[in-house]
C-alpha cells in the first residue's frame, strides 16, 4: 500500500490527430497531471503546425507551457505521422487512414523506444492511446507498459461495437432493409433501432469499416479502458462493458471554468464573438456548428439557411471553409448574409465553449459529436440534432429519445418547428384593476402556465395581490369607486409610466426565460407603446363578448348611419355591422348610445379600443360556436382567438382566489333548500343601482315569496348610504332569504339549490351561469351589459329580459325551455374546452402563432 502511494505514474498520451479527439486528450492530460501524473503529450508534426498557426505560436513553442508554469508536469513531443507536411490529409482521408494503420505505428514505436532509453524521471509506466489507434496493445506489450485505451465517445457506442457478432448473427449488420425492427439483444441497451446504430454498423464501406473494427479489436486487449462519459447517464451500458474488461467512466472531461482556459487545442483560428452576443437578449440566439470534421451536402446548407430566413431567429453559424467535400466556398443563398445582417453571424470557427456558455444562447443545432453534446449539457443549452455519420446517429438517440434534452431535425422547415415547440415564452400579464378583469386574467395565467409559459402577473398595489406589483399612481387610501373619473384619468396618463418602469427593470434583470410578450387588458391604453419600446409581442386580452368588440370596431358605420349617440332612432334595427345580423340601438354598448362622447369614460374606452387594434394578437374570453359570425368579422381585421370560457372547471378545487372583497361560505344555508328553488341576485363588483332599483327588486322578492341570496355590496348605490332596504324586509324574508355583502359566485351558482340568477349581465357572470346551467333574469345597467343581454335573451334564449316585480317567481317556476336551452349551451362550452374543442385548438394556434412572432422579434 505504501509503495502504491509513492508511485508517480508517467503516462504517454497519444490522441488521434483530429480536433474532436485532441480536445478530450488535452483535458485528460490536465486532469491526470493535477493528480500527480507526469504526462508526455504526443501530437503529430502536422497537428502541431496547425495549432501553432491557429494560436500564433512559434514553431518551438509548447502549447502546455501555461500548465507547466502552474506546476503541472506535462511534457510535449511531436512525431511524424508518416506523411509530408504538405500532404492534404483531409482531401485524402482514405489514404491517410491506411497510413495511420500501417505507417504511424512505426513512428510511435520509434518515439517510445527513444523515450524509454532516455530514462526519464519518473520512468514511463503506461501508454494512454486513443481507442481509434490500432497498435496500442502491441506497443504497450513491447515496452512492458500498462495499456490504457481512452474511449472518447459514449459507452453505448462501444457496447454496440463490442457486440457486432450479435448484429451479424441477427442480420442487422450493414442492412438497410430491416429498419422497422427494434434491436433488444445488445447487453446493456434496452432497445435500439437499426437506424440508430453507428454508421459503421449500417454501411458496408470496406475501408472505414475495416479500420474502425481493427481499432475496436485492439481496444478489447487493453488493460484498462477509460471513457469520457458519466456513470449515471449510461449505467446499463457501462455495467455491460465492465463485464468484459475494466472500464471507468471519468467524464465529462472538459474545463469547468471556460473563460479561464489556458490550454487551447483549436486547430483553426478562433475569434471572440462575446461583444456581439452581449448585444442579444438572453436566450434568443441559435448556435449552429457541425464540428471540425463533418461534411454536409450543398442541399443541407441551403435547407438550414432557408430555415433561418423563415424563422427570423438570431444565430451564430460556424461554416468551415471545407464543410463541403468539393471545397466550394460560395455556398450560401444569394443575399443571405445581407438579409440576416444584425441578427446573425456566419463565422469560419469559434471557441464553442465560449459561445455555449453565453446567456444569450438558447439552442444548439449540432451534428451530435460527443464533445459537443457534453459541452451543451454542461452549459444547459437544448439541442436540435442533425447527425451525419459515425457515432452521431447513436448519440442522437441518447439526446432525443433517452435523456429528452434535444429534438430531431430531419427535413426542410423543421428548424423553425423544433424551435417553436421548445421555445418557452415569458408573458407579462397586466389586467385592469377591477374584479371582473382580474378574475379572467388569473385563469388565463393558470392556463398559459399549464402550457409551458412563464408568467409574470402584475397587479396594482391597491389590489394587494403579491405576485408582482406595479404602482397605479394613487395612494392606497384612495377610493377609486367614489372617484371613478379621477381614477380613469390616472389610468390614461400616469399608470403607463409605472408599467414602463416595471417592464424596464424586469428586462434589465435578465430573467430566465427572457420576457417575450406582454398580455395587456384591452382596456389599457398603452399596450402597443410599451410592447414596441421593449420589442415584445403585443397581445390584447378582450374580456367581453366578441359582439361588443365588433360594434366598437365599427363606430364609423354607426356614425355615418346616424346611430352613434342617438336616442331618437331607437325604433330602427341595425343590420350593417359586419358579423352582427341584427341589433337594436338599445342593445349597443352604453358608450355607443350616449349622446355625449366627450366624458372621461368615453375618451378612455375609445382610446383603449384604438390601441387594441394595434395589437399583434387579440385573445378573447368567448367561444367560437357562441359568436361565430362576429368572430369571423374580427378575424378579417386582425388575428383574433376565442379561447374561453376562462375559469376553473372544478370549482370546489380552486386554489387561486381573485376576490377583492371578503367571502363567506353559504353552503350550509343552501343545503337546507330544495333543488332549483333559490334565486341568486348579484350585480357584480362595479355596477351601481339607484335606490329605486333596490326597492323594486325588494318588492318583487316580497311578492313572489321566492327563496333568495342577494349580494348587496356596501357601495352599490355609489355612496356610503347603508340602510337601503325597505323597513322590515330582512325580518319578513327571514328563513327564505339571505342578504350578504359578497360571496363566491361560482360556489353559489354551482349549488343545486339555485334555480335562477338575477344578473346585471356582466360577461363573467353570464359564462359562469351557463356553465352551472342556471337560467338568467337580465337587469343590464351599463357598458357591454346591454349587448350581453341581447345575446342571452334574443340569440341563445337562455334568459329573460327584466320583468315586472310580481313575475319573478313565475319565471322561476316556468322555465323548462330556458333550462333545455342552457343545457345545450353548457354543452357547447364543455365541447369547446375539450382536447379537440374549438377553444383548445384556438389556444394552441395562438401559442404557435405567438412563438412564431417571438422568433421574428
Amino acid at each position: 500500500m505504501e509503495l502504491k502511494e509513492h508511485i508517480q505514474p508517467h503516462a504517454v498520451l497519444i490522441p488521434v490527430p483530429l480536433q474532436g479527439h485532441i480536445n478530450p486528450f488535452t483535458h485528460l492530460a490536465m486532469k491526470l497531471a493535477s493528480k500527480g501524473f507526469t504526462i508526455t503529450f504526443v501530437n503529430t508534426e502536422s497537428t502541431h503546425q496547425r495549432i501553432a498557426k491557429a494560436q500564433s505560436l512559434k514553431d518551438d513553442d509548447n502549447p502546455f507551457s501555461h500548465a507547466e508554469e502552474s506546476g503541472l508536469d506535462i511534457r510535449y513531443a511531436r512525431i511524424s505521422d508518416g506523411f509530408p507536411l504538405s500532404f492534404d490529409r483531409r482531401a485524402n482521408a482514405s489514404q491517410f487512414m491506411i497510413g495511420l494503420t500501417h505507417v504511424f505505428q512505426a513512428h510511435v514505436d520509434d518515439f517510445i523506444e527513444n523515450l524509454v532509453l532516455s530514462k526519464p524521471n519518473p520512468p514511463v509506466s503506461c501508454i494512454i492511446t486513443d481507442s481509434f489507434h490500432v497498435w496500442g496493445s502491441t506497443i504497450a506489450k513491447k515496452y512492458n507498459l500498462v495499456n490504457v485505451s481512452f474511449w472518447t465517445e459514449p459507452a453505448t457506442v462501444l457496447t454496440v461495437f463490442y457486440n457486432t457478432d450479435l448484429l451479424k448473427r441477427n442480420s442487422h449488420f450493414g442492412r438497410h432493409d430491416k429498419y422497422d425492427d427494434t434491436i433488444s439483444y445488445i447487453p446493456g441497451i434496452q432497445a435500439i433501432k437499426p437506424e440508430d446504430l453507428p454508421s459503421y454498423c449500417q454501411d458496408a464501406d470496406p475501408n472505414e469499416t475495416k479500420y474502425v473494427f481493427k481499432c475496436i479489436e485492439d481496444a478489447q486487449k487493453a488493460d484498462i479502458v477509460i471513457g469520457n462519459t458519466v456513470q449515471e447517464l449510461e449505467s446499463s451500458t457501462i455495467l455491460a462493458l465492465q463485464e468484459q474488461q475494466p472500464f471507468y467512466a471519468i467524464g465529462p472531461i472538459c474545463p469547468t471554468n471556460f473563460i479561464k482556459k489556458t490550454i487551447s487545442t483549436n486547430l483553426l483560428p478562433a475569434t471572440d464573438y462575446t461583444n456581439w452576443l452581449n448585444n442579444k437578449q438572453d436566450g434568443t440566439v441559435l448556435y449552429i456548428s457541425f464540428g471540425s470534421l463533418v461534411n454536409l451536402s450543398k442541399q443541407d446548407i441551403l435547407e438550414i439557411a432557408q430555415g433561418i430566413l423563415i424563422s427570423k431567429v438570431s444565430f451564430i453559424w460556424v461554416l468551415r471553409h471545407n464543410i463541403l467535400v468539393s471545397g466550394e466556398r460560395n455556398i450560401l443563398p444569394l443575399g443571405f448574409e445581407e438579409e440576416t445582417a444584425g441578427r446573425g453571424l456566419v463565422v469560419p470557427w469559434c471557441s464553442q465553449l465560449a459561445i455555449l456558455s453565453h446567456p444569450s444562447v438558447r439552442g444548439f443545432l449540432t451534428h451530435c459529436g460527443w464533445n459537443s453534446i457534453l459541452e451543451s449539457i454542461w452549459c444547459k443549452v437544448p439541442m436540435v440534432c442533425f447527425p451525419v455519420s459515425g457515432d452521431q446517429l447513436t448519440n442522437r438517440k441518447l439526446v432525443v429519445d433517452d435523456w429528452r434534452i434535444g429534438v430531431n431535425l430531419c427535413t426542410r422547415g423543421l428548424i423553425r418547428r423544433e424551435l417553436i415547440e421548445h421555445l418557452q415564452p415569458h408573458a407579462v400579464l397586466v389586467p385592469l384593476p377591477l374584479q371582473g378583469h382580474i378574475t379572467p386574467f388569473t385563469h388565463l395565467a393558470m392556463k398559459l402556465a399549464s402550457k409551458g409559459f412563464t408568467i409574470t402577473f402584475v397587479n396594482t398595489e391597491s389590489t394587494h395581490q403579491q405576485i408582482a406589483k406595479a404602482h397605479d399612481a394613487f395612494p392606497l387610501s384612495f377610493d377609486w369607486s367614489a372617484n371613478a373619473s379621477q381614477f380613469v384619468e390616472g389610468l390614461i396618463h400616469v399608470f403607463q409610466a409605472h408599467v414602463d418602469d416595471f417592464i424596464e427593470n424586469l428586462v434589465l434583470s435578465k430573467p430566465n426565460p427572457p420576457i417575450s410578450c406582454i398580455i395587456a387588458d384591452s382596456f389599457h391604453v398603452w399596450g402597443s407603446t410599451i410592447s414596441k419600446k421593449y420589442n415584445l409581442v403585443n397581445v390584447s386580452f378582450w374580456t367581453e363578448p366578441a359582439t361588443v368588440l365588433t360594434a366598437y370596431y365599427h363606430m364609423d358605420l354607426l356614425k355615418s348611419n346616424g346611430h352613434f349617440g342617438c336616442h331618437d332612432k331607437c325604433e330602427d334595427t341595425i343590420r350593417y355591422i359586419p358579423g352582427v345580423q341584427a341589433i337594436e340601438p338599445t342593445d349597443l354598448p352604453s358608450y355607443l348610445q350616449d349622446a355625449d362622447p366627450s366624458t372621461v369614460m368615453h375618451r378612455f374606452v375609445f382610446k383603449c379600443l384604438e390601441d387594441a387594434q394595434k395589437a399583434d394578437f387579440v385573445i378573447s374570453n368567448t367561444v367560437q360556436e357562441l359568436e361565430s359570425s362576429p368572430i369571423s368579422a374580427l378575424q378579417e381585421k386582425q388575428p383574433f382567438y376565442a379561447i374561453g370560457p376562462l375559469f376553473p372547471t372544478s370549482f370546489t378545487k380552486r386554489t387561486i382566489s381573485t376576490n377583492l372583497l371578503p367571502v363567506s361560505d353559504y353552503t350550509n344555508w343552501l343545503n337546507s333548500k330544495q333543488d332549483g328553488t333559490v334565486l341568486y341576485i348579484s350585480f357584480g363588483s362595479l355596477a351601481n343601482l339607484s335606490k329605486q332599483d333596490i326597492l323594486e327588486i325588494a318588492q318583487a322578492i316580497l311578492i313572489s315569496k321566492v327563496s333568495f341570496i342577494w349580494v348587496l355590496r356596501h357601495n352599490i348605490l355609489g355612496s356610503e348610504e347603508r340602510n337601503i332596504l325597505p323597513l322590515g324586509f330582512e325580518e319578513e324574508t327571514a328563513g327564505r332569504g339571505l342578504v350578504v355583502p359578497w360571496c363566491s359566485q361560482l360556489a353559489v351558482l354551482s349549488h343545486p339549490a339555485v334555480g335562477g340568477f338575477l344578473t346585471h349581465c356582466g360577461w363573467n357572470s353570464i359564462l359562469e351561469s351557463i356553465w352551472c346551467k342556471v337560467p338568467m333574469v337580465c337587469f343590464p345597467i351599463l357598458t357591454d351589459q346591454f349587448t350581453s343581454r341581447k345575446l342571452v335573451v334574443d340569440d341563445w334564449r337562455i334568459g329573460r329580459k327584466e320583468v315586472a316585480a310580481e313575475n319573478i317567481g313565475r319565471k322561476m317556476s316556468k322555465s323548462d325551455e330556458l333550462r333545455k336551452n342552457i343545457e345545450k349551451t353548457k354543452m357547447i362550452l364543455q365541447k369547446a374546452l375539450s382536447d379537440e374543442g374549438s377553444s383548445e385548438k384556438n389556444l394552441t394556434q395562438f401559442i404557435e402563432d405567438m412563438k412564431n412572432k417571438i422568433l421574428q422579434k
